[in-house]
């Protein structure tokens, strides 16, 4: 029997820093802090429905994401975070440069329950889908 091992620190992305590059490394951390910070708002529209996915345009405002230290640590100001996220395909920032504007994917656990879409849950049988159950304790 092994002795217990304490977990010391856990680093994200799961992957070695040192074979990637600093570009790579930032993508992985923005897209990380940007879904921690998503709030979906029960008034929020999606931009688009496909089968039962629904995607939400979120903005984050840069000052906010630079309170990370993993971000601080791959960009020195808001304005050298501002100018990696333009030269990236994979995030966009808003209008006025303040905010980055991220594409929130939400599954709608309710398409799933439609009887007309049995033939689509056929074909994902080996996909973990939660369903709602009730537990009593005695």
């Amino acid at each position: 029997m092994q002795p217990y091992r304490h977990i010391k620190q856990i680093s994200h992305p799961h992957v070695l820093a040192s074979s990637q590059s600093k570009a790579q490394q930032l993508l992985h951390e923005l897209e990380y802090y940007c879904c921690l910070l998503t709030e979906i708002d029960s008034e929020m529209e999606p931009v688009e429905e496909d089968r039962g996915k629904l995607v939400y345009l979120v903005n984050i405002p840069l000052e906010r994401l630079m309170k990370f230290k993993n971000v601080m640590a791959l960009c020195k100001d808001t304005d050298e975070l501002r100018r990696q996220i333009r030269e990236t395909e994979q995030f966009q920032l808003s209008p006025d440069g303040q905010n980055v504007v991220y594409r929130h994917t939400v599954v709608d656990r309710h398409w799933w329950d439609d009887e007309d879409n049995h033939s689509q849950n056929e074909q994902t049988s080996g996909m973990y889908i939660p369903t709602e159950t009730s537990e009593t304790w005695d």
